[in-house]
């Protein structure tokens, strides 16, 4: 119905990248060279040899003892401080999350405690699900020798490690994505219709949108391919049983429409200033081209082009996926037009998985329609490229696993270099990791600390991502509520201490350039997006 009986393993061998005089006439290719290039490409070995490699990057990353960053305390404290069924309302700081992922993390949280490594293992668990995912979709999609390339791409590019070890949902879109890939191709593979797809395919719908809220584009991608392949083999009954499954997706689309995602409306316009004017839609649009530059970290144009010629490749061995992918990318569109979905880097993450397929596709596309000289050139520069910068940062990152917003470091280090008449000033954005840490049971020792020599109590909450976490309950804590320090309350102390997370925006000098007006900077700690600084206030600094 969609993809006949594979062929056997010499055929596959045969059609992989075919750098041999055959397929490229005029060149004088070495079959025995040919023949051991086949070899490694379709080796088994080596494509779990990359599986295992991206299995300890995102090990290593998740083991790093990283704290968390702004974005992540927004999502623990409303984890920490509600209930199941509050999480079905609208939650604080400006945050929106799947049902299910809210609820898994919740439990989690129940089970092992508001540590940092509890909060990240389902991130972590969905990241290692996902690599065994993609590679049972490549495998059906692709040819021997792209399946293996792809697998390095998905292995080792930044965005699929990080989200495997940060308490977001993203990783899990790139699941779900993933999951109704396979489903589709096994599923209409079978060439079966009858009572058994139509409950397969009921039952994976509502799934998908309880986990992930741009499944619906997936869905409406594998929807579409599935009547493309119903009415192209004229199959009645293939067509009835998915309009049955189709219909049971789109009611729970709308059970969770109705009680989860029509709330995001702030956070839509937060991410990428989505509004009702054409400037603003058309702005909307225009980052789905833009934002993959902030992913794939390198010729951007270059692999628009490779992606180009794999989809071509793809079209004439499996048009029904390119169905699927033009279906999917479509309904992004017309959401993101009409401001319904924010169209922009973490929110685009889900598609990755579709462009590194037809990426993977493409190089292997080069070498078989290219005689073998210009191939060369062309592949080198494919690799310099693309394949390279992503390998080689993986490879750095696997000794030294980045560093973000550590804040918590910065607060041992706080808490055993205080003094009695110390002041600690708190900017804004630093009060919602800093109240995390706390409040947090299962973190460091220096949470009973800074309870100690810093007493607050929360607020209330609200969904501005600009709401107060925190109420200082000593004149030892200054909680930051602008981006300019209080000057009359820091003036005439000799020990201010200074603390920054979560600046994105600015240097260091920037940053501390009206604390340097007014005071004297006695010494700075970094982590990595964080800053801890010890000023004396009693008089300015001299000119």
């Amino acid at each position: 119905m969609v993809v006949g009986s594979r062929q056997s393993h010499d055929d596959q061998a045969m059609r992989q990248v075919d750098l041999t005089s055959e397929s490229n006439p005029g060149t004088h290719a070495s079959p025995w060279r040919a023949a051991r290039l086949s070899s490694v490409l379709s080796s088994p070995h080596a494509a779990l040899l990359v599986v295992a490699f991206g299995i300890v990057l995102r090990l290593i990353r998740y083991l790093s003892d990283r704290s968390l960053r702004v974005d992540e305390a927004y999502l623990a404290i409303n984890l920490m401080t509600r209930s199941y069924r509050d999480l079905l309302e609208t939650l604080d700081f400006n945050q929106g999350a799947p049902i299910g992922f809210l609820w898994a993390e919740r439990l989690m949280l129940e089970l092992f405690g508001d540590g940092e490594l509890s909060l990240r293992f389902v991130p972590l668990l969905v990241g290692l699900v996902s690599l065994g995912l993609f590679f049972l979709v490549a495998r059906e999609v692709l040819q021997q020798a792209a399946l293996l390339i792809a697998l390095v791409l998905v292995a080792t590019m930044e965005p699929f490690v990080r989200y495997s070890a940060e308490m977001k949902q993203y990783g899990s879109d790139v699941a779900v994505t993933l999951a109704l890939l396979y489903l589709y191709v096994r599923v209409f593979k079978s060439r079966r219709s009858g009572v058994r797809l139509t409950i397969v395919l009921a039952l994976a719908g509502p799934l998908a949108v309880w986990l992930s809220h741009p499944a619906i584009f997936v869905l409406t991608g594998v929807a579409t391919a599935g009547l493309y392949v119903a009415v192209r083999g004229r199959d009645r009954g293939a067509l009835a049983h998915q309009a049955v499954a189709y219909g049971v997706w789109l009611l729970s689309f709308l059970v969770v429409y109705l009680v989860a995602v029509r709330d995001l409306d702030d956070l839509r316009q937060t991410v990428q200033s989505v509004g009702s004017t054409w400037s603003e839609r058309i702005k909307n649009l225009y980052a789905i081209f833009n934002e993959p530059g902030e992913f794939v970290r390198t010729s951007t144009g270059l692999a628009a082009a490779v992606a180009l010629i794999g989809l071509i490749c793809l079209w004439r061995r499996r048009s029904d996926i390119i169905v699927l992918f033009a279906a999917t990318i479509f309904s992004l569109l017309i959401a993101g037009y009409l401001g319904m979905y924010p169209i922009g880097g973490r929110f685009l993450l889900f598609l990755l998985p579709i462009a590194v397929l037809c990426i993977a596709e493409g190089i292997t596309g080069i070498a078989r329609i290219t005689p073998r000289s210009l191939a060369c050139g062309l592949l080198f520069a494919v690799a310099a490229l693309i394949l390279l910068p992503v390998v080689g940062s993986a490879a750095r990152q696997l000794v030294v696993p980045p560093k973000n917003e550590e804040i918590e470091p910065l607060l041992e280090q706080l808490a055993s270099e205080w003094r009695a008449g110390d002041l600690l000033y708190l900017d804004p954005a630093s009060q919602y990791a800093f109240r995390y840490y706390v409040e947090c049971d299962d973190c460091s020792p220096v949470t009973s600390t800074a309870r100690r020599l810093w007493p607050s109590h929360p607020t209330q909450g609200g969904q501005p991502q600009s709401t107060p976490a925190i109420v200082s309950e000593s004149s030892s804590l200054i909680v930051g509520v602008t981006q300019t320090f209080g000057r009359a309350r820091l003036g005439g102390k000799s020990r201010v201490w200074l603390l920054f997370t979560h600046f994105v925006s600015g240097t260091e000098e920037e940053l501390l350039e009206k604390a340097d007006l007014n005071g004297t900077r006695i010494r700075c700690t970094h982590g990595g997006a964080s800053l801890l600084c010890l000023y004396d206030f009693r008089r300015r600094p001299v000119p």
